[in-house]
């Protein structure tokens, strides 16, 4: 899919700049166009089975409602679905999914199996060490060693009084060996000089690059911010003169501006603010992979610096032995026991701190999960209600044809099973299911507009009005019900449905859009030429919403050979869903 970040009149301009090619698929450096589009509208990112991310054509399956479907299913018909995939969109769209919840689930995850590794650590090094019997308290290990230390302190300093009182040299050890320990004891030196500064500098770099990805999180947070306060800013009405403060006179076109009475710029801005997320979100996105890949580095050089440090202390050992002549040899093993005993008993203490971090990191996570489940269970409740009402007032106002609709007290939905039901019932006429599905749909839709939480994005494409031998007058009458229901609202949303038995009080009224087809005149007019067709497409769909600018385009161009078939597509518009793909943001 090919994407202009820009208003509708420079992308029809613009056959090639400007335009930006995002795959069906995400990549390790690329993004699929449905994250795209995902962020442009505001929706969290989507994930399935396996961790597989879920497509934008998944949510358009309960936006549009079409007559290829077997009647008994909620949304459209596809091969090889998913209950998961399924219940997540169905979540999603009521706005009961957390993406930060799923975060967590994965976090608790990782978190609680680290916690198993470690536990099962300190089990095993604590079987051991008990079993030789050694002290388990690095307390202890280090005072005795201390101790020791400083006895072996005292008589390294009197054995190099005596030596340097009595001008005695070792004769074993000849100049040139000593110039190798002193070589040895350099090397080691510049390796841990090299290795300290080396890992001086990677933790700079970490640094920078979290404060770095703070920078882009608060840019894109300030975007987001701007373009709230401009779209809050741009509904307040000018009714005065900002100079002499005189009432203005009203316009009847909203393209006009009201003080200077001259053509509105089309809203340029809000593109570019689109834009400069999209762009922000990719350096975020590659910055945190950076991120990662740095703090691994730092980690493993970290990982190398006790072990040159013991090597450094080595060598320098074996060269002040060697210089001064020095023999403590029990000493020198009661230390190289003790050391052993702490290095082992660090071990120990170093997984048990890590056993209490994890712990504590898991009963944290588990806590917001719960906390967030609650909450999403609460909201569910609260969203399956909603529909629930307009579902139950779309069914009771219908005609007297189906005793059950009448005294009706529940409608469910199982987004998991793909069904729907009234009292526990989902086997009625052909007809009755068509009227029943399809309240349920709008339902959904009609909920979007009172309760703020909902992500729907408040467009329904139905058609399927008058399928399975739907009785003219009980079709009309539903047409009404859902035009009446609409008109009741201020909050901006579109419904598109098609009817060849629309209703007498609609007919030939604002909400009509084209022609009337025939058989005569059955499909849409557009040329031959699948891109020219696209633009005229484009136009009718802006026609059809009333949106005057989209926030992107979408170009779609097929080749010659392919011509008939795109041709087939444009005929059938209001049948596949591939087509009827724009998304508009909710106000």
């Amino acid at each position: 899919m090919q994407i202009f970040w820009g208003d509708y009149g420079a992308a029809k301009s613009s056959a090639v700049e400007g335009w930006q090619i995002y795959s069906f698929q995400r990549g390790a450096q690329k993004e699929s166009f449905s994250q795209v589009l995902f962020r442009a509208v505001g929706l969290p990112e989507l994930r399935g089975d396996l961790d597989n991310n879920i497509a934008m054509h998944q949510l358009l399956r309960l936006i549009y409602v079409d007559q290829l479907s077997p009647v008994d299913l909620l949304m459209r018909y596809e091969n090889f679905d998913s209950p998961l995939t399924r219940t997540t969109v169905g979540d999603m769209l009521l706005g009961v999914y957390d993406d930060s919840l799923y975060a967590d689930e994965l976090s608790l995850r990782a978190k609680q199996r680290q916690l198993d590794e470690v536990s099962r650590e300190v089990e095993n090094l604590m079987r051991v060490l008990t079993n030789v019997g050694q002290e388990l308290d690095t307390g202890r290990i280090q005072a005795v060693m201390e101790k020791t230390q400083a006895e072996y302190a005292t008589v390294e300093r009197t054995i190099a009084d005596l030596s340097a009182n009595l001008n005695v040299e070792n004769p074993s050890v000849s100049k040139e060996s000593l110039g190798t320990l002193q070589a040895a004891v350099s090397e080691c030196r510049q390796r841990w000089a090299a290795l300290t500064e080396e890992l001086q500098r990677r933790t700079l770099e970490v640094d920078d690059s979290r404060d770095f990805i703070e920078v882009l999180e608060r840019r894109i947070a300030s975007l987001d911010q701007s373009l709230s306060v401009r779209n809050a800013f741009g509904e307040l009405p000018l009714t005065h003169c900002p100079e002499c403060l005189n009432p203005l006179v009203p316009v009847e076109d909203e393209s006009i501006c009201i003080l200077c009475r001259q053509p509105l710029p089309e809203n340029v801005q809000s593109a570019q603010i689109l834009r400069m997320q999209q762009e922000l979100g990719n350096q975020l996105k590659e910055s945190r992979s950076l991120l990662e890949q740095k703090e691994r580095d730092l980690l493993a050089l970290k990982q190398k610096l006790p072990e040159v440090q013991r090597e450094l202390q080595r060598a320098q050992a074996r060269f002040n032995e060697a210089v001064t002549n020095v023999r403590t040899k029990r000493d020198e093993r009661r230390l190289d026991a003790l050391a052993n005993q702490l290095k082992a008993v660090s071990v120990l203490e170093t997984s048990r701190a890590l056993k209490a971090f994890l712990t504590s990191e898991v009963q944290d996570i588990s806590f917001r999960i719960k906390t967030k489940r609650d909450a999403q269970a609460a909201r569910l409740v609260e969203a399956r209600e909603r529909v629930q009402a307009y579902a139950l007032d779309f069914l009771k106002r219908d005609l007297p044809r189906e005793p059950w609709f009448q005294n009706a007290q529940s409608v469910t939905f199982d987004f998991a099973k793909n069904t729907f039901a009234v009292d526990g019932r989902n086997q009625f006429s052909a007809s009755s299911m068509v009227l029943l599905k399809n309240s349920v749909h709008f339902g959904i839709l009609f909920s979007s507009l009172d309760a703020e939480f909902f992500r729907y994005p408040r467009i329904l494409i139905c058609d399927n009005m008058e399928d399975k031998g739907m009785e003219p007058a009980r079709g009309q009458n539903f047409q009404k019900i859902a035009a009446e229901t609409s008109a009741t609202s201020d909050v901006e949303h579109q419904i598109i449905f098609t009817t060849s038995m629309i209703a007498p009080e609609l007919d030939n009224t604002a909400v009509c859009i084209g022609p009337s087809y025939s058989l005569e005149q059955h499909k849409l007019d557009f040329p031959s030429s699948p891109w020219i067709a696209m633009v005229k497409f484009n136009d009718l769909i802006r026609r059809i919403t009333g949106v005057s600018t989209p926030i992107f385009g979408l170009q779609w161009a097929p080749p010659p050979d392919q011509r008939r078939i795109a041709q087939r597509l444009l005929d059938r518009t209001f049948r596949s869903s591939s087509i009827l793909c724009a998304i508009y943001p909710r106000r």
